[in-house]
């Protein structure tokens, strides 16, 4: 039986320091000034997508919306 370490092992880890916070919150401002709310952990985890220029696997439309107003996210649906 695989561990849950073990069944991890195979992602990259990402940092997540205090100055993300700033990045969420700016963030969750320019999507509310353009009349998009979402829930708080899709904003962080697009904060980190974008300080890292990650591609965000997703099938969640909240991401689709996001783009809209953040052109650097990078997506990839299914």
């Amino acid at each position: 039986m695989l561990t849950i370490s073990e069944a991890l092992s195979d992602f990259e880890y990402i940092p997540l320091d205090e100055s993300i916070w700033d990045e969420v919150g700016k963030l969750l401002y320019r999507l509310r000034k353009n009349g998009i709310t979402l829930p708080f952990q899709d904003a962080v985890l697009c904060a980190l997508t974008l300080r890292y220029n990650l591609l965000l696997w997703t099938n969640d439309n909240h991401f689709a919306l996001i783009k809209t107003v953040t052109k650097d996210l990078r997506l990839f649906s299914p």
